[in-house]
């Protein structure tokens, strides 16, 4: 987890029946604005947002590209939280080459799968076959239009 730098400011407001104070810290690569009450004696937030003296309730990036809102509470009455298992734990660097690898050849998944043509809906019950070049390209620009990560500084770019 990393180490978060709070700047906490004398601000207050009122979100819903809680009243909260402001704090910024730098993160990833973006600012970001929490509101966090003491109400709740919980140092935990969204995401890595943590540390405050309080339960973060509402934490944006100044852009607004990320805003994370507590919408409710309750009572937890289990006796543990469920953990996922299985997964496997990956540096940046490894996520950066996966998602070059991916901008670099989108088709190999399905490729691997032994699919080696798409085709689609023409409109009256037949299919006709996809243009994998277009389909390519498709992919390609989105992978570049949603290119927006929490974590700015660890942007991938598509090369």
């Amino acid at each position: 987890m990393p180490e978060l730098n709070w700047q906490i400011a004398d601000e207050t407001a009122k979100i819903g029946e809680f009243h909260c104070q402001k704090a910024m810290v730098n993160y990833g690569g973006r600012n970001w604005t929490a509101w966090f009450t003491k109400d709740i004696a919980l140092a935990e937030g969204p995401y890595y947002f943590y540390g405050l003296p309080g339960l973060i309730l509402k934490i944006s990036d100044v852009d607004d590209n990320f805003v994370f809102s507590l919408s409710s509470l309750k009572k937890y009455e289990g006796d543990s939280l469920y953990l996922p298992k299985g997964g496997k734990v990956i540096t940046w660097k490894q996520y950066q080459q996966l998602q070059q690898q991916l901008y670099d050849d989108p088709m190999f998944a399905m490729r691997s799968m032994g699919i080696s043509k798409l085709s689609k809906n023409d409109g009256s019950g037949g299919s006709i076959p996809m243009n994998q070049s277009e389909l390519i390209g498709n992919i390609r620009k989105t992978l570049i239009t949603n290119n927006n990560p929490i974590e700015l500084d660890q942007k991938v770019d598509f090369k």
